[in-house]
């Protein structure tokens, strides 16, 4: 349970929007967020599918995303996708994989 709250700490953190310094020292955002209605949509879309569910393995994403296992894991594994380990198991949260759906994988950096 504790994993989980750190989880979710962790991607609020996350959906801060950054900041890049231009050369006129004006702060200005890295990337645009998508519409707080494509968010609502997207979950209510993955709540239908998968009702009363919080944690998805790597096989549920990647059929959700349409990519290969292997993609979704080497994903997680460079912290690209946030997730949380169960014994050897890794698991993705469904604020993650619906940030995943509306804005994109991290960018490795």
């Amino acid at each position: 349970m504790a994993q989980i709250i750190q989880l979710a700490e962790r991607i609020d953190s996350e959906s801060e929007p950054k900041t890049e310094v231009h050369q006129n020292n004006t702060e200005q955002p890295q990337t645009q967020h998508p519409d707080q209605s494509d968010v609502e949509l997207t979950k209510k879309l993955i709540q239908n599918k998968y009702p009363n569910k919080i944690l998805f393995t790597i096989k549920e994403v990647a059929q959700e995303l349409n990519l290969s296992y292997e993609a979704v894991r080497l994903f997680v594994i460079n912290d690209q996708i946030p997730s949380i380990a169960f014994g050897r198991r890794r698991m993705i949260h469904l604020n993650q994989l619906i940030r995943i759906l509306t804005e994109g994988v991290i960018s490795c950096q």
